[in-house]
């Protein structure tokens, strides 16, 4: 089973949203947190949390951004409201993560195992298979002149 927590900001805890038992094989494995996101936030987007709103994730487009990548956004429950793995594991489309290194993020904004040479260098993760990422954000992040 998956627990959902959604960021209440009047109280500055997480409230619990529901408990989900459809997600089959990885179902309970890490931690979900419900986000409002952009109507344009697709799924498998990494995330970075807002600066103005804490309840508030934006998707990554490029490997230069403020902030730390917080997750990936697994699922939507609305429009504007974002599921997203901070911790666990994660299902990734497309293939081809090399199995055993370190996953960053790609000039596109995407997940990859070929280390960076320019923006910002983050590891997010662990590649186990071609399309499972262990995900652990590092709360590191180096920018590449």
């Amino acid at each position: 089973m998956t627990t959902r927590f959604k960021y209440n900001p009047l109280t500055g805890q997480f409230d619990i949203t529901n408990n989900v038992d459809s997600i089959p094989d990885l179902d309970g494995v890490g931690i979900l947190l419900e986000y409002d996101c952009d109507a344009s936030t697709v799924v498998n987007s990494l995330a970075i949390a807002s600066d103005t709103d804490s309840n508030t994730i934006e998707p990554v487009t490029s490997n230069v951004y403020n902030g730390l990548v917080i997750g990936i956004v697994e699922s939507k429950t609305s429009i504007t409201s974002c599921n997203v793995r901070i911790m666990g594991l994660f299902v990734y489309s497309p293939a081809g993560l090399s199995i055993g290194k370190p996953v960053f993020i790609s000039a596109s904004g995407e997940p990859t195992t070929t280390r960076p040479v320019t923006g910002s260098i983050q590891v997010i993760g662990m590649a186990l298979t071609s399309t499972i990422i262990h995900l652990i954000p590092s709360g590191n992040k180096t920018t590449l002149i």
